[in-house]
């Protein structure tokens, strides 16, 4: 591996990938269903070669939420309205989810496996990034635009197979990305169901922040008679990280090849025993 670039996982967004990706039947002789930690792991083995690195953090998000706390309808129609069907297979997902945390990761090696009760792992994304003493580098793959915030000349994402850096966010939106948190604050997310401004997008936020709107327009009025409001209850659900998110710091991999064998023996994962070369590149 060439580069010390550190690829930080968001492990919800991948394990949730990797029910899709993969045939939700698959499972061992024994009857444990193994889709979503093959698909993980083949995402890590993935990205370990296209990006030419070891180095890894995995964050997880907490069951428990203190924004939800703070403001109860946050996210709140998440897994609603679900099938039987769907909610067993999402029961499936969540015990490989524990599997791939308790057990795969520890015991390939990957010591930089992070999950903080209440907290986001956005949050610990910010949290490692905010705490890294040796100004490494950061790829975060991930697919919630709330790290936007994050962006800098040493931290980018991967989105959509390219690398999206501060230089294509200020190209496409016209601000720094530490302001970006507020355009969250006025324009609400609705992925996360926190409502913003009735009638402000984020082009109209950024539009704003820059100093382009004119005190005429009606969207400008909007943002003067609801700004107050919006950013009293946005900004500690929007801003990263949220506050009294513990410090996370990096910390060495110890990496261990002949139990990360006994492991894919284990669940049966023939195709990385067959190509176990791959892997041990990645264990070096």
């Amino acid at each position: 591996m060439k580069t010390n670039r550190t690829i930080i996982v968001d492990c919800n967004y991948v394990g949730h990938a990797s029910r899709y990706a993969v045939d939700s039947s698959l499972r061992t002789k024994g009857g444990i269903y193994t889709n979503v930690i093959f698909g993980f792991l083949q995402t890590i083995i993935t990205l370990s070669q296209v990006y030419q690195t070891r180095r890894f953090a995995f964050v997880w998000d907490s069951k428990k939420s203190w924004r939800k706390e703070l403001f109860p309808e946050y996210k709140k129609s998440r897994h609603k309205d679900l099938t039987e069907q769907e909610k067993l297979d999402l029961q499936r997902a969540f015990q490989q989810f524990q599997i791939i945390r308790k057990r795969v990761l520890p015991t390939i090696g990957f010591q930089n496996n992070f999950l903080c009760t209440g907290y986001e792992g956005d949050d610990l994304v910010a949290s490692i990034i905010q705490n890294d003493e040796f100004g490494k580098d950061f790829l975060l793959y991930a697919s919630d635009h709330d790290l936007y915030q994050l962006l800098s000349p040493r931290v980018s994402m991967i989105k959509k197979k390219e690398l999206y850096t501060i230089d294509k966010f200020v190209a496409e939106f016209g601000i720094n990305p530490s302001q970006w948190w507020m355009v969250k604050a006025l324009a609400g997310c609705g992925s996360d169901e926190v409502p913003g401004i009735k009638g402000i997008g984020e082009i109209t936020a950024c539009k704003y922040l820059k100093n382009q709107l004119k005190e005429t327009t009606a969207a400008y009025k909007k943002i003067v008679d609801g700004k107050e409001e919006a950013t009293k209850r946005n900004i500690p659900l929007v801003k990263l990280p949220f506050d009294g998110t513990p410090v996370c710091k990096l910390v060495e991999d110890k990496f261990d090849a002949e139990a990360t064998k006994e492991l894919f023996e284990y669940f049966e994962f023939d195709s990385f025993l067959d190509e176990f070369d791959e892997w041990e590149e990645l264990l070096k």
